[in-house]
């Protein structure tokens, strides 16, 4: 079901496990804010998530990682990420819990380590 609402697009050439695409969900691609440097953000920790699934449990491991990739304060993530999450909350409560957002129906608001395991935890319920 859950590719059902997805779009296979080119993020990074060396996704690891053999992959080089990454399933972003049409739905969160149209609704994301892709001016913050949050959407930069999620896809990169869901990606080290994804290699590394321990990291879900961890929100300020990710944070930490997140901020040495980006050379930016650890204090400087959770906000962008946040930022990001605006949109898709705000076409989420437009839209309701169609398509990928029945993913987060008992989510009151998609926050950032929602959005993280969620997402990850379908990539690898997927895993080749």
């Amino acid at each position: 079901a859950f590719f059902k609402y997805c779009q296979s697009v080119k993020i990074v050439s060396s996704f690891g496990e053999n992959l080089s695409d990454i399933i972003i969900p049409t739905q969160i691609k149209e609704a994301i804010d892709r001016v913050s440097p949050g959407a930069d953000y999620f896809k990169y920790a869901i990606i080290q998530c994804y290699k590394n699934p321990e990291l879900i449990n961890s929100l300020n491991s990710i944070f930490s990682i997140t901020s040495k990739k980006f050379n930016v304060s650890y204090d400087s993530v959770r906000p962008a990420m946040r930022t990001a999450l605006k949109s898709v909350n705000a076409f989420r409560n437009k839209n309701g819990d169609n398509g990928i957002f029945k993913f987060f129906e008992n989510e009151d608001c998609i926050t950032p380590k929602n959005f993280i395991r969620i997402i990850t935890n379908h990539y690898l319920k997927h895993k080749k």
